[in-house]
């Protein structure tokens, strides 16, 4: 019986930390056939180039031209208070080159599958993903780590279903107009809706691996920003959905907390 094929894709900024990011994962995917697809900034440094390189094996290691969106940052009308809204755009725009790319790659074997996965992940072990089949729009999502929306560092969708994450870009490029909050997990949580696709959650744990504490931005910086009835609304309904689809991890075990995620190497 032949394996399914997942293509992984790492895309913009590569971090690397241990070889268990990639060693562990090939572990939890042991029942399907596993390949990696890099899209880096061609800034990024030739030793971590390499490095990627000769760890990951990738089908294709491919550089994108960075752009520079400092402009576009600041015109952001409802900025994130978490993260800066630059590196929301770096991170989305990596993600749908890289999505390109793979698109117009002459497959030998085309995967069925594409992980979008990042290169600062420390995957638990013993772990197994079981991918079964599943239908047009739908995506499978670990289900913890969402923050306003949905979980936007780890998750899996059909090959054929490709084309739309392409276009995230235009997505974003519409949404930085809107007076709505810019957190990349509700942008990907609207980006999902609009496209009809279906979640499915999936009970997958990892931590993000850092050198240092993570800095949060001042919340002076952010006083006269007003987070409209709408948002405030969407977000406090991911919570309760959230905590009642978990409840016993969530209220009985104090797990799958976002204040969980990071480990600090």
């Amino acid at each position: 019986m032949n394996k399914k094929r997942i293509l992984v894709l790492l895309s913009g900024q590569l971090r690397h930390f241990s070889d268990k990011n990639y060693e562990i994962l090939l572990k939890n995917l042991k029942d399907y056939h596993v390949e990696f697809f890099i899209a880096c900034w061609e800034e990024e440094r030739d030793d971590l180039k390499k490095l990627f390189s000769n760890i990951y094996n990738p089908t294709k290691l491919i550089y994108l031209k960075n752009q520079n969106f400092s402009a576009q940052a600041k015109n952001i009308l409802v900025p994130d208070t978490a993260v800066k809204s630059e590196n929301i755009f770096h991170m989305w725009n990596s993600f749908s080159k890289g999505c390109k790319e793979i698109e117009k790659f002459p497959f030998k074997n085309y995967p069925d599958y594409i992980l979008r996965y990042r290169s600062d992940i420390l995957p638990e072990l013993n772990q197994h993903l079981n991918i079964n089949e599943f239908k047009k729009k739908n995506i499978l999502i670990p289900d913890r780590y969402h923050w306003n929306g949905v979980n936007d560092q780890f998750f899996i969708f059909r090959y054929k279903d490709l084309k739309c994450f392409s276009n995230i870009d235009v997505f974003l490029e519409e949404y930085k107009n809107k007076r709505l909050l810019f957190s990349s997990e509700l942008i990907f949580q609207r980006f999902l809706k609009k496209n009809n696709f279906k979640i499915n959650y999936i009970d997958y744990d990892y931590k993000i691996m850092r050198r240092h504490e993570k800095n949060s931005k001042k919340k002076e910086e952010f006083k006269n920003i007003k987070i409209c009835l709408y948002d405030k609304f969407t977000i406090k309904l991911n919570k309760i959905k959230f905590k009642i689809r978990n409840f016993k991890n969530f209220f009985i075990k104090k797990k799958k907390r976002n204040n969980q995620q990071d480990i600090i190497i």
